[in-house]
C-alpha cells in the first residue's frame, strides 16, 4: 500500500442512497498519489456505514463515528483522523472529476498557497434553478469574493487545505452547523493564499433548491444575517 500523502474527508448522515456514488468517483482517481478516505457517518440511522464500509477494497479508506451532530462537528474529527499532508474534503451527495485530487494538488507546489476551493454544478434539480446555479453561481459568488477580499470562500464539498495551516488557524469549529467553511476560510487566510482552483470539478445535489431556487437561496441568506450580523449560532435544517 502506497504512504499516505493526501486524505479526502467525508461526512455523512442518512446518505445512504448517495454516498456509493461520491465514493466510487474517488475510487477512479487518476493519480499515483497515496491517498486515503475517511467517511465520518455523524450519527445516520440508515445504512450509511454499511454503504461505505463496502468500498474498503476498493479504497484505502475508514469509516469513524461521530456522535455530536452537526457539519462543523463531523469535519473537524475528519480532519482529525486524516494523516495526509494535504487534506480534501468533499460530501456524501457529491461525485468528484476523475482528475479532482491532481488538479488540486498542483496549486499546493506553491508553498504559500494554504487552501484551494473549486467550482461545482448540479443536475438533480430542473428548470430555472440548474440553469441559475450552474451558470451564476461563480459570477455572484466566486468573482466578487475574489475581487473584495483577494480569494474565494472556501466551499465544504469541494476544497483542500495544507494540513500544518489547518493547525495553526485551529480548524473547523465542532459547534458550527453552518457556516464552518466560511469562518474556517476567515481564519485560514491569515496563513497563506486561498486560490480557486478551475479545474477541480464535482456535481453536487442540488436537493435544497428543489422547492424553488429563491427558497433554497433564502434559506442561506437567512443563515448569513443571523451568523454575520446578529452573531447567533446557525444551524442549517437537513433536506432529506
Amino acid at each position: 500500500m502506497k504512504k499516505v500523502e493526501v486524505s479526502v474527508v467525508i461526512p455523512a448522515y442518512n446518505e445512504e442512497k448517495n454516498i456509493g456514488k461520491s465514493l466510487k468517483s474517488l475510487s477512479q482517481q487518476e493519480t499515483d498519489k497515496g491517498f486515503e478516505v475517511v467517511v465520518v457517518d455523524n450519527n445516520s440511522t440508515d445504512g450509511t456505514a454499511k454503504v461505505a464500509s463496502g468500498f474498503t477494497g476498493k479504497l484505502n479508506m475508514r469509516v469513524i463515528k461521530e456522535l455530536k451532530k452537526g457539519r462543523g462537528a463531523a469535519r473537524a474529527r475528519g480532519y482529525k483522523e486524516a494523516k495526509g499532508d494535504i487534506i480534501f474534503s468533499t460530501d456524501a451527495d457529491t461525485i468528484v472529476a476523475k482528475d479532482w485530487l491532481e488538479n488540486g494538488l498542483k496549486y499546493f507546489n506553491d508553498r504559500k498557497v494554504v487552501g484551494i476551493t473549486g467550482p461545482w454544478r448540479v443536475n438533480d434539480v430542473a428548470g430555472f434553478a440548474k440553469f441559475f446555479l450552474n451558470h451564476f453561481q461563480e459570477i455572484l459568488s466566486v468573482y466578487p469574493a475574489i475581487i473584495i477580499f483577494g480569494h474565494p470562500w472556501l466551499t465544504g464539498f469541494n476544497l483542500a487545505i495544507r494540513r500544518q495551516a489547518y493547525e495553526k488557524c485551529g480548524g473547523f469549529d465542532a459547534d458550527l452547523n453552518a457556516y464552518e467553511d466560511i469562518d474556517l476560510t476567515m481564519r485560514l487566510r491569515k496563513f497563506g493564499k486561498i486560490k480557486y482552483a478551475w479545474k477541480m470539478k464535482v456535481v453536487t445535489s442540488g436537493r435544497r433548491y428543489k422547492k424553488g431556487i429563491l427558497h433554497g437561496l433564502w434559506d442561506y441568506q437567512k443563515l448569513t444575517i443571523q451568523h454575520f450580523f446578529s452573531k447567533k449560532m446557525v444551524y442549517l435544517e437537513d433536506d432529506r
